[in-house]
């Protein structure tokens, strides 16, 4: 269990069955520690594979396709395994300085669907986590926040880089819904 986690169960109990003060408190805990990250500058993000399709530039690593940069996912080692609701992943991005650059955003679902066409599976190294005690490296796809959203803005689109699979469903932005987040510029 995070550290976040443990505090957001903590705190569960401060209000009768904590649903509506758990959701406002673990999503000021996530816009508190997106803003944390803009005081760390992360390295650019290489690509597995360099080639004709994908190259490590300009901060990331660049699909040549379309020009767009990917950061690392925050579910990387070096981003400490974070899953986030959806507006502290806006702040994420927003706040994001890697590879030198700190002009990042969310990106939109047809951008990720997209770079998952065009590629990612094979290059962008976004897909990595560690797991157990051991520190063994487990490749995952999970679904990414996009700033896509429906409903009015009441849901979000998730999508899997590697596959293009996208879901809108139970993908609320009120800070009940948690996922990984990557970031383009």
């Amino acid at each position: 269990m995070t550290t976040m986690e443990t505090k957001a169960r903590g705190l569960a109990g401060w209000s009768r069955g904590g649903k509506v003060l758990l959701t406002l408190l673990v999503s000021a805990f996530c816009v508190e520690a997106a803003m944390a990250y803009q005081q760390i500058a992360y390295d650019a993000n290489a690509c597995k594979i360099n080639d004709a399709l994908f190259n490590s530039q300009d901060g990331g690593c660049k699909d040549l396709k379309t020009g767009r940069v990917w950061s690392r996912n925050t579910l990387s080692p070096e981003r400490g395994g974070s899953f986030w609701t959806f507006s502290g992943a806006k702040g994420y991005c927003a706040n994001l300085v890697e590879g030198g650059y700190n002009d990042w955003r969310l990106p939109t679902r047809d951008e990720m669907k997209t770079v998952a066409a065009n590629g990612a599976g094979t290059h962008l190294d976004v897909f990595w986590y560690l797991t157990g005690d051991t520190g063994e490296r487990l490749e995952r796809d999970f679904a990414k926040w996009s700033s896509t959203t429906v409903k009015g803005g009441k849901y979000a689109y998730v999508v899997q880089l590697g596959s293009g699979a996208e879901q809108v469903n139970g993908w609320a932005t009120n800070g009940s819904s948690w996922t990984d987040v990557v970031c383009v510029r």
